[in-house]
């Protein structure tokens, strides 16, 4: 969950552009349950793991007018987090804390 204020790059006017960007940045945080199964010798052993971080999202889209109350976003996003251990794989990795990237096509209908 994270909450991040977006600003409009080229806020619309009566008439305004067809095409708007959008940026923002913000605060959130994740929380993951999840087993982890490691091979050990010859037998496989489980364990259960709870993992909550905080996260720094960056998110920017780029949106097309449809009409006067319908918009058609793409947008992508990136969540910077502050540990090693979402995905059960920690240490020797080229980038150090686990990081993750989205994109989603999105319509927003104003009222």
């Amino acid at each position: 969950m994270d909450m991040i204020p977006m600003f409009q790059l080229f806020p619309a006017q009566h008439g305004g552009p067809t095409i708007n960007l959008y940026a923002g940045a913000g605060i959130g945080i994740v929380h993951i349950n999840n087993h982890q199964y490691r091979k050990v010798a010859q037998e496989v052993a489980e364990k259960q793991a709870t993992v909550t971080s905080a996260y720094i999202p960056i998110r920017a889209a780029i949106g097309k007018k449809l009409n006067g109350t319908i918009e058609l976003l793409l947008e992508g996003s990136f969540l910077g987090t502050f540990t090693d251990q979402l995905d059960g794989h920690v240490g020797k990795k080229y980038i150090k804390n686990d990081h993750l990237i989205q994109a989603q096509v999105a319509v927003k209908k104003l009222f």
